[in-house]
């Protein structure tokens, strides 16, 4: 007998409608600031209410009003575009301890940026204290935006839209849009940015070795480059705007080797980095056994060798430095990076 499939049905979503809820952010909670969330985004995303739903693929949204009881002065509703921008950059942060004691910062940012729109925000150290939204409501966000990944990078692209200057913005939004984009840079891409930062900006002779070249070869041709050719110099917002293709590229065993590479470069200078767990070891284990303690070590006394008034190196520096790495690494070719 045929049993036709179950119907799967989407969870439903509440959103506020003519909502006010930015005079104090201490006082979303966990239920409200998905609600508060997505109000600011239809608001300002140039949606309909129709055009919102049909968008929604993994959630049914239900349109309510907000409760009179968690409504503030509407006074602050000016505020909008600026408090969306910086609870959604705020949500895409993990929920530690020490990113709550440095949120106080960013909420001054915040208060500095509304104040050219006239809206009047506490100052006072102790009122900015308690202005700030709490830990739990910032992670119940992001748990919420990592369900549903394509609102996700539809938000993103808003906050870009907002920082460009291309379009109808007021130039205070557009100021602090764009210092919140620079928050965001390599955002949910540890290992990028730690390759690009530590290999590639600074042309790290380690590039040359055989091996870690080949590394990079691939970084570039799978991923950079055709995100580049997507998105511009947006590309590195690249693991929200299409997480599809950086999923792809970060579970490669071509990204795990480059990266562990280039954090442990990276660790020679700054020891937080031997506190980094990368395929379940830290990277101080990778830093203390072959091939990575022997070719990162040459790789820093060549780099520290070339160091020249005149600028980066030349291509025969670089081919120089390939053909020495060259027998250095064949002699750890037996060796397993998984060891």
């Amino acid at each position: 007998m045929f049993v036709a499939p179950p119907i799967r049905t989407k969870p439903k979503q509440q959103v506020y409608l003519e909502c006010n809820a930015c005079e104090n952010l201490s006082y979303l909670t966990e239920e409200t600031i998905v609600p508060f969330i997505l109000y600011l985004y239809l608001t300002y995303s140039g949606h309909t209410i129709d055009s919102f739903r049909a968008s929604c693929k993994t959630f049914e949204p239900v349109f309510i009003n907000q409760p009179d009881i968690e409504r503030q002065l509407d006074a602050f509703d000016s505020a909008e575009p600026y408090v969306f921008c910086f609870l959604f950059s705020s949500a895409l942060k993990n929920a530690s301890d020490s990113f709550m004691r440095f949120l106080k910062n960013k909420v001054k940012g915040l208060i500095r940026a509304v104040d050219a729109v006239d809206i009047n925000y506490p100052t006072e150290e102790a009122e900015i204290e308690a202005f700030i939204p709490k830990k739990e409501v910032l992670a119940a966000l992001r748990n919420f935006l990592d369900s549903h990944i394509k609102l996700r990078g539809d938000m993103m692209r808003l906050v870009l839209g907002m920082a460009n200057p291309d379009e109808d913005v007021l130039g205070p939004l557009q100021a602090y849009a764009s210092e919140i984009l620079v928050s965001l840079k390599y955002i949910y891409m540890t290992g990028v940015k730690t390759i690009e930062e530590g290999i590639i900006e600074p042309s790290h002779p380690i590039i040359t070795i055989p091996s870690i070249k080949s590394y990079v070869n691939h970084y570039e041709r799978v991923f950079k480059k055709p995100m580049i050719h997507k998105f511009r110099q947006d590309w590195i917002y690249s693991a929200i705007l299409d997480p599809v293709s950086w999923a792809s590229y970060k579970s490669s065993e071509s990204h795990k080797q480059i990266w562990i590479y280039a954090s442990v470069l990276c660790s020679v200078r700054d020891k937080s980095y031997l506190l980094l767990t990368i395929d379940g070891h830290k990277i101080q284990e990778y830093a203390e056994k072959e091939p990575y303690c022997t070719i990162v070590a040459r790789a820093e006394h060549m780099n520290n060798s070339l160091m020249i008034p005149s600028g980066p190196f030349s291509r025969q520096d670089f081919d120089a430095i390939g053909n020495l790495f060259s027998g250095v690494e064949d002699s750890f070719s037996h060796l397993s990076s998984k060891g």
